[in-house]
């Protein structure tokens, strides 16, 4: 990227960012995953400087990216969840054990395996951002982000949805 072009983008991310955290924060359920849309809304617009910048309104355009952002963030967060709640009500007559006996992890290692379960749960059930998990996994956001992505894509075929 450009110096004039890095500048300008960095001007906007000083400018801007607090408003868009706030912004993120009444859309997502923690602050993490507001967070985390901020910055990947500024990771496009380092991609498309000559987008942001030869806009007529670069704010606008940095706010409409972050709306993008976070419908896909909330879409996303609603997939996995719906998954693993459609299976959990799809299965719930086959588990005669109470909750406080038997963890998750053990009733459902044969949907997918253990590491997969536990990356799906962090994310649909606890709330996790993509964030929080690669740091908590000591892995990069991308490679979080793929291994979600397989995790999901292997969850689905096994319960062919």
């Amino acid at each position: 990227m450009k110096a004039q072009y890095k500048s300008e983008i960095k001007r906007l991310y000083l400018n801007m960012y607090a408003f868009l955290f706030e912004y993120a924060r009444s859309t997502l359920p923690t602050d993490a995953l507001a967070e985390e849309a901020v910055q990947d809304t500024f990771q496009i617009a380092c991609q498309k400087p000559e987008a942001v910048l030869s806009s007529p309104n670069p704010e606008g355009w940095i706010v409409k990216t972050l709306k993008n952002v976070l419908r896909n963030t909330v879409k996303e967060q609603n997939t996995s969840r719906r998954i693993l709640l459609n299976y959990f009500a799809s299965n719930i007559d086959d588990i005669t054990v109470t909750e406080d006996r038997v963890k998750l992890e053990i009733l459902y290692e044969n949907v997918a395996d253990l590491e997969e379960f536990k990356l799906i749960k962090a994310m649909a059930l606890e709330g996790k951002s993509y964030l929080e998990i690669s740091r908590e996994l000591g892995i990069s956001l991308a490679a979080c982000r793929k291994r979600m992505q397989r995790a999901r894509e292997k969850l689905r075929k096994k319960m062919k949805i």
